[in-house]
């Protein structure tokens, strides 16, 4: 007994002393980590607070950001559940304080249940130390400081595999009722946890064959699902409400972890010589996809806990089990090596397979009958498979975080190793275990209330009802959150945005200054269909730089001034211009598409048999079409248009002649959706002069109607 408490003691000493080294923030009531994830909470707590306490009103819907459109803040990864846990922490000293109280709490609590559950297979002092590596290492503390939300789930996931371990023994209904509520748990806290914590169930191994275990494990998911409800409600209610872009299996496909990732020490170790050696395994990016970073010594330890079960016929299966789940679906659909897919042709027969039956399934991800290029010849992992048949599982997009839970596995094998190994080796590799397990340390900066120069301005201005502001930096639309912070404090909304899931509206946006600068003279059209009245351009860099001289030259900007931050460092610790967006006289305020040539000093020329525009509507009423055009001739040939908006034909026109047409066409409500509407014109003919006048009218374009006007606006 007294040695189970020196252990516990000696465990407690080390927690201290490992907290005290990776946690840097000594003044928890003003100074905050310096990731910027950490803005979103701080903005999350205190808007929790206004809306429920002193507005009484519900906090999901908001226009704050995604301007001009509502946004769903029940949406974000940092969840409705986190924020209204966090605001009595708030009542006592303020939204920092609320952050890092709740994360300090969610480190110790991880460390808690690792070390009760790696105590069931190792000596006190050996668990203590397994626990170190489980919170200190890898995806926990690479969440430290940034991810708060899945810091909080994974805190409760060697509690809930605890509850796992005692329900082979006992099948009492107070385990199966715990298991729910931690799982549950997970769940509130961050939607990863309705992956991580079905992964817990490995440990049931070959029960999971079993009937009755099926009805238990059922029994927990029920349990889950309603303690999980204040949050998966919220969340499908938003989704549901708003269209949020999916960005491609190609994406999910990036944030899977590489191999070589897996079985190294942390790339941001304080020792330079443990950096060095993670750096000569993997060069891959240092982003959320190389972060799972186990340890060498943590693979070691596992692998001579697995040959010494060999040998001795010991019975450890079940958390090997466990660390394959948590291993191999954290490596994503396909197999890398410095997040670059291995090749190879011998597994084609098996992903085509996959593929086909995603496709099936699941066609608005799988989006191709055949696999695309970035996975042709690519070796399959069962993530793949489980995206094409699992619902929702390509939601889950940053898959490397499952590696979590191979880590749990991980040091309980190690733990099993080192309890069987000599004195003397156990306790070398015990330091060497700690010393590549020794946190990056956590540093902070005041938390940043003071606005920069430009945001003040800002908030100085009275805007027209309606409108709003970009944030832009190189190449394109301002996405992080930053913007919803500076929204929060300036109370302008603005068109960028944050987390993970992009308004649809906000994604097209993005995407048309990735494929557009800032010289072309229509993009004012774009912008003010955004309801936008001033770009803020954030000058992090030469990129910045060129684009504000093509603001400075373009007449859809009237540039306003450059602040210089005025001694505000941090999170705009730089210059921000401001230009306002002019609003042209232009017959046109749609924006094209596709099938339509270059504007001229009359109008446009549609080009081909079909021409498709866009229109960003802000709400669900009836719209106007006001079209003026006049048909290419033909003789003997009358051209014909069809009008399709969403999908559904609309209108028809016969031109009799060739002369100019004018039509005002009124667009139901029951056709309009908040947010990108498309408006298709499809034509009879479209021949190119060249081929009506034999020649003599060289143009090869393919016309079929010259456009003096197009324009679609609510209806008064």
């Amino acid at each position: 007994m007294k040695k189970n408490r020196f252990a516990r003691l000696l465990a407690l000493c080390l927690f201290g002393l490992f907290f005290l080294w990776g946690w840097r923030i000594y003044n928890v009531f003003r100074i905050i980590p310096t990731h910027p994830d950490v803005l979103e909470v701080l903005w999350g707590v205190e808007w929790y607070h206004k809306a429920l306490l002193e507005k009484n009103v519900l906090p999901f819907s908001l226009h704050i950001i995604f301007h001009p459109l509502e946004w769903q803040s029940s949406t974000l990864a940092h969840t409705p559940f986190l924020f209204v846990l966090a605001l009595p922490l708030f009542e006592v000293g303020g939204a920092a304080f609320a952050y890092n109280a709740l994360t300090i709490l969610a480190i110790l609590i991880a460390f808690c249940g690792a070390f009760l559950f790696v105590k069931r297979f190792a000596p006190h002092f050996i668990a203590a130390c397994a626990a170190l590596v489980f919170t200190f290492g890898g995806i926990n503390w690479a969440s430290v400081g940034s991810h708060l939300h899945l810091l909080c789930a994974l805190s409760f996931l060697p509690w809930l595999a605890l509850t796992i371990e005692l329900l082979k023994h006992s099948e009492a209904t107070r385990l199966k009722i715990l298991g729910g509520v931690f799982w549950g748990l997970m769940i509130n806290f961050s939607l990863y946890g309705s992956f991580i914590g079905g992964m817990a169930f490995a440990l049931l191994g070959g029960r999971l064959f079993h009937l009755r275990w099926v009805k238990n494990v059922l029994i927990i998911a029920s349990i889950a699902i309603l303690t999980s409800s204040p949050v998966t409600l919220p969340y499908w209610l938003g989704m549901h409400r708003t269209s949020v872009h999916y960005y491609g299996i190609e994406h999910n496909l990036y944030w899977g972890a590489s191999l070589n990732s897996l079985f190294i020490p942390s790339f941001s170790h304080p020792l330079p010589q443990m950096q060095k050696l993670a750096s000569s395994i993997y060069k891959g990016p240092r982003d959320e996809s190389g972060m799972a970073n186990l340890g060498i010594i943590t693979w070691l330890l596992a692998f001579i806990s697995v040959i010494w079960a060999l040998k001795s016929k010991a019975n450890c299966w079940e958390l090997v089990f466990l660390t394959a789940c948590g291993v191999i679906l954290s490596m994503g659909l396909l197999l890398k090596w410095d997040s670059e897919p291995v090749k190879s042709p011998i597994f084609h027969p098996l992903l085509k397979l996959i593929w086909a039956i995603g496709y099936a399934l699941k066609p608005g991800v799988f989006r191709s009958p055949n696999p695309l290029p970035s996975f042709d010849g690519g070796i399959p992992l069962p993530g793949l498979l489980l995206m094409a048949i699992v619902p929702f599982w390509e939601v889950a997009r940053t898959v490397s975080r499952y590696a979590a839970v191979g880590s749990l596995g991980l040091v309980t094998l190690g733990s099993i190793a080192l309890k069987h190994l000599p004195k003397f080796v156990r306790y070398l590799l015990l330091i060497v275990w700690l010393i590549e397990t020794l946190p990056h340390p956590i540093n902070g900066v005041r938390t940043p209330y003071e606005l920069h120069p430009a945001y003040k301005w800002l908030a100085e201005k009275e805007l027209p009802p309606g409108e709003g502001i970009v944030d832009m930096v190189y190449p394109s639309v301002l996405i992080g959150p930053e913007v919803l912070w500076a929204a929060w404090l300036h109370g302008k909304p603005s068109a960028s945005g944050t987390g993970s899931y992009w308004l649809e509206h906000s994604y097209k946006l993005w995407a048309y200054f990735i494929q557009n600068d800032l010289s072309n003279p229509d993009v004012w059209l774009i912008l003010r269909q955004y309801r936008i009245r001033y770009l803020f351009l954030h000058m992090r860099g030469e990129g910045e730089r060129k684009m504000w001289e093509l603001i400075t030259h373009n007449p859809s900007f009237r540039p306003v001034r450059c602040f210089d931050s005025g001694g505000v460092s941090y999170p705009w610790g730089y210059e921000i211009c401001v230009a306002e967006v002019m609003e042209l006289d232009d017959p046109m305020n749609v924006i094209r598409e596709e099938g339509w040539s270059g504007k001229e000093a009359w109008g446009i020329w549609a080009e081909g048999h079909k021409s498709r525009v866009t229109w960003l509507a802000t709400s669900r009423q009836n719209h106007l079409l006001h079209i003026e055009a006049f048909p290419l001739c033909m003789p003997g040939e009358n051209q014909e248009m069809r009008v399709k908006v969403n999908g559904h034909q609309l209108f028809e026109h016969l031109w009799e002649d060739c002369e100019l047409w004018e039509g005002k066409i009124t667009i139901p409500s029951s056709l309009v959706k908040e947010g990108i509407n498309e408006i298709v014109l499809e034509f009879k003919y479209a021949m190119s002069p060249a081929e009506i006048t034999h020649g003599q009218n060289p143009d090869p374009r393919k016309l079929a109607a010259g456009f003096t006007k197009l324009r679609a606006e609510p209806a008064d």
